[in-house]
């Protein structure tokens, strides 16, 4: 699913993305990455799991600090959640 995702991402025009492999810190979303310079990090899950509670923190601590994070089971969700998100900060954005 991440692959799959990821491919989508690095489609977007002003965006650069990275699949988050090695952190020092636990937690971490699985893809990092920006559209427009906004700092964007997204957790992707299987359709029968659910991020851990130190992962729902961490999606949590940053849309506090001013980035957008989510997680996703997919890449309809994923593009779904962008959209929404071009949409608040009022840019257009052609996924």
């Amino acid at each position: 699913i991440q692959t799959d995702v990821l491919n989508h991402l690095r489609k977007i025009k002003n965006s650069e993305w990275t699949k988050s492999t090695i952190t020092n810190r636990a937690g971490i979303q699985d893809i990092i990455g920006h559209i427009n310079g906004y700092y964007i990090a997204i957790e992707v899950k299987n359709e029968l799991t659910r991020p851990s509670k130190l992962q729902e923190f961490r999606i949590s601590e940053t849309n506090i600090k001013g980035g957008y994070s989510f997680w996703a089971t997919s890449w309809a969700e994923v593009r779904n959640n962008l959209l929404r998100f071009a949409e608040n900060k009022n840019f257009s954005l052609f996924i």
